[in-house]
């Protein structure tokens, strides 16, 4: 019963491994995905090599004890005493000292193996909570705002043109604004080069329409815009779909919280300025500069 039990926690760790993974690819791209393997192999490099160190100064301090309790044996013995007496003593000294640095090789070993297991409980539980916690949230976000009919939802819309569209209740001044964080990606391959424009719609009432429009909007600020288009209609409007919604939410989730992290081993391991230039094409919400505390003038991008 018990390696039955065990079975079934290494497969269910498996799948959820899995689906994380799949589900961070999809969210922010391979580049990204790459990116954060290599910093987190890097990362375990250097801890592999301080639990050596660890081990070899440990051995290397056995050795010492070991070398002054002999010669204080045979000082204390004497030289004056029989050559078989000091053979003998000199022997049990020994061997003791022999059992005393397998046991503590042993003991070293079960901490580091132990230290490395609670550490990866630890950061899992963490991660678990962090993302059960961030979609319990954005779950009550949503509902609040189906609630309140005065709060504006903001909505990405496809269409061929230059026009921009927006509603009466606001300015142009208001969408000059959230214009200014939009940035546009070049379009290849299409004879009429589409252009995303912002249309703001207020709130409808309706359940599934409404979550689907909050996460459009964050899917896009996180600069997924080709997956934001499969869930919208050419005129604006969403496909009433829980499936949709909830498969949105968490890709947000994940992406979200794979931002931050990125982020804060960036400033962690304070890298150059043209790798972060180069992650900060897939950062259309300047959540990562808004971290590094770094404008988009200064790493030589233009305003939209």
């Amino acid at each position: 019963m018990a390696s039955h039990s065990v079975v079934v926690v290494v497969v269910v760790v498996v799948v959820v491994v899995v689906v994380v993974v799949v589900v961070v690819v999809a969210a922010l791209g391979v580049v990204l995905v790459v990116v954060v393997l290599v910093v987190a192999v890097i990362v375990a490099v250097v801890v592999v090599e301080v639990v050596v160190v660890i081990v070899v100064v440990v051995v290397v301090a056995v050795g010492v004890v070991e070398a002054v309790v002999v010669v204080v044996v045979v000082v204390a013995v004497g030289v004056v005493e029989a050559v078989v007496v000091v053979v003998v003593a000199v022997g049990v000294v020994e061997a003791v000292a022999v059992v005393v640095v397998v046991v503590v090789e042993v003991v070293v070993v079960v901490v580091v193996v132990v230290v490395v297991v609670v550490v990866v409980v630890v950061v899992v539980v963490v991660v678990v909570v962090v993302v059960i916690a961030v979609i319990v949230v954005d779950r009550a976000k949503i509902r609040s705002s189906n609630r309140n009919n005065s709060d504006p939802l903001l909505m990405v819309n496809y269409f061929q043109g230059n026009q921009i569209e927006s509603a009466n209740t606001w300015t142009e001044s208001t969408l000059s604004q959230i214009m200014a964080f939009v940035e546009f990606h070049e379009v290849e391959n299409v004879e009429e080069e589409p252009t995303l424009s912002l249309t703001l719609t207020s709130n409808r009432g309706d359940h599934h329409g409404d979550s689907a429009l909050v996460l459009n909007y964050r899917i896009a600020s996180l600069g997924q815009e080709t997956e934001v288009l499969v869930f919208l209609t050419e005129n604006g409007n969403t496909h009433d779909s829980n499936s949709s919604a909830f498969l949105l939410m968490i890709v947000v989730v994940f992406s979200t919280f794979a931002t931050f992290l990125l982020c804060g081993l960036i400033r962690y391991l304070k890298l150059q300025k043209g790798v972060v230039k180069e992650i900060w094409r897939f950062d259309l919400s300047g959540a990562i500069g808004e971290c590094l505390n770094i404008t988009r003038e200064q790493m030589g991008w233009m305003n939209v």
